[in-house]
């Protein structure tokens, strides 16, 4: 069992509402399959929540809310696996990939497959979609030398289907490119070897210099999460970009050590990823705290709990979703189930203090 840390709170003359509650609840698994179940997507208020599990059909998406508790998702052409983890702001939309190829699920639509780009492999997956159905990832479109698939940033509507952006230069069409999100102002973040951008049919690219290796925007690209190399060129290691400040490396690791952030609040102010072996939070650009430990100072009974991974969190930083386990299950299997971590809202003012060091606040203003 992971050692807990003597932790202390601080609550500066705010209180909590209801809805403000700190919580860890475990979604449960679908029927038919193995005990098994990921969160890997949350709406920007985290009152919808994806991810997968095994059911009769095979490996299958899921929707969870509190009300509803966790809902096998429609598949569109029968058995198979389906990989998720993509909700749109609201929750109206999730999307993923289902045999091979990206998917798109509404309730008024049932899944969709966004099909694929000709002269291609018959693969393409979907990063992220909007409130408007609108999805953008990546589709085969050929094939290097060496006969393996090449990739190039996609976008797809219901209306239009599947449409292969532009590169930035020409030389990138030898290589690739990759579309990882869509901004609130409909502007494409994506990559390719020319470097990172953001994309619009009307300005056309804005190469970003320094983001080279960011997977993950906020809604208005202030700020940027992904993994880069370290100084000795050992490992990849976590890092945040903003315009103002540019590349920097998140605290917590030495070089050589790997690690990678998988998700942002939108001002930057929560990120959770990977640290080594271990599953944390970043508070501020700040030291990174464990997942347990961090629920612990929350007022959290995790007896028992094992986080497994962490994978996302809401925009507005109040709710974290992973895998994790319990000391009680027992049996044949490995029984994992995702989880739903409420956190108190960011603005709350709240110092943690793990053995006695407090972790100050470091909120950044974004413009």
């Amino acid at each position: 069992m992971m050692k807990v840390l003597p932790v202390c709170v601080l609550v500066l003359g705010v209180s909590f509402g209801a809805a403000a509650q700190p919580s860890f609840v475990a979604v449960g698994d679908l029927p038919g399959g193995l005990p098994v179940s990921y969160a890997g997507g949350t709406s920007a208020d985290g009152s919808v929540v994806t991810g997968f599990s095994y059911s009769d059909q095979g490996v299958s998406a899921f929707r969870w809310t509190e009300a509803g508790g966790i809902q096998e998702l429609p598949r569109s052409n029968g058995p198979g696996t389906y990989e998720t983890g993509f909700v749109s702001p609201s929750g109206n939309y999730i999307s993923g990939r289902y045999q091979g190829l990206g998917a798109v699920w509404s309730e008024a639509t049932g899944t969709v497959q966004v099909g694929d780009l000709p002269g291609g492999s018959d693969s393409s997956f979907v990063w992220a979609v909007n409130d408007q159905g609108t999805a953008v990832g990546q589709a085969s479109y050929g094939f290097n030398s060496l006969g393996a698939p090449l990739f190039r940033a996609t976008r797809w509507t219901a209306s239009g289907g599947l449409e292969a952006l532009p590169f930035p230069t020409a030389t990138d069409e030898d290589i690739g490119s990759v579309a990882w999100s869509l901004l609130d102002d409909g502007r494409v973040f994506g990559q390719s070897a020319s470097g990172a951008w953001l994309y619009s049919d009307s300005d056309g690219f804005e190469m970003l210099p320094g983001a080279e290796g960011m997977g993950e925007s906020n809604s208005d690209g202030t700020f940027m999460v992904g993994q880069v190399s370290d100084p000795t060129g050992t490992a990849g290691v976590p890092a945040y970009w903003t315009p103002d400040g540019g590349l920097q490396y998140l605290p917590g690791l030495a070089f050589g050590q790997p690690g990678n952030p998988t998700g942002l609040s939108d001002d930057g102010s929560v990120i959770v990823g990977r640290r080594a072996s271990d599953q944390v939070v970043w508070i501020d650009q700040g030291e990174p705290v464990l997942i347990r430990d961090y629920a612990e100072s929350l007022g959290i009974d995790m007896t028992g709990w094992t986080i497994i991974n962490v994978i996302d969190v809401s925009a507005d930083g109040t709710t974290i979703v992973g895998g994790a386990r319990h000391s009680s299950w027992v049996g044949p299997g490995f029984r994992v189930e995702g989880f739903v971590l409420t956190i108190p809202a960011p603005g709350a003012a709240v110092v943690f203090g793990f053995s006695g060091l407090l972790v100050q606040r470091r909120r950044r203003c974004l413009h």
